[in-house]
């Protein structure tokens, strides 16, 4: 199981005929971000549609290890790259911070490098 937390990133698939999302291919999740977290299968979530419209949608399903949707239900899982990850299959990339201190080849900010 994944521990939700706040700013992570999901998948969300509305309701079927969900008045407030423009949701084109019922086969390709729209963008959301985790705001709240009520326990490790409730979220509150901002969504972008597919035209890019912002939503927010409260008590979402979030979907655990062999959870299955209910047909019709809004509901949101992670991704498979979080999976795979969080399951050991696959390592997780370590991304540079934009203040410095980053990875290899990546000169801190005021660092290094040649005045103009």
């Amino acid at each position: 199981m994944i521990k939700p937390t706040i700013g992570r990133q999901v998948w969300f698939f509305p309701a079927m005929g969900d008045p407030d999302i423009e949701h084109w291919d019922v086969l390709q999740a729209c963008a959301a971000t985790v705001v709240y977290v009520h326990t490790d299968r409730l979220i509150n979530v901002v969504v972008m549609d597919h035209a890019g419209n912002i939503v927010s949608k409260r008590s979402i399903a979030l979907l655990q290890d062999d959870d299955v949707p209910v047909k019709g239900c809004q509901y949101a899982m992670w991704m498979p790259y979080q999976k795979a990850v969080a399951g050991g299959q696959q390592a997780a990339t370590l991304h540079a911070n934009p203040f410095g201190g980053g990875g290899p080849g990546v000169t801190p900010r005021g660092g290094g490098g040649s005045s103009a």
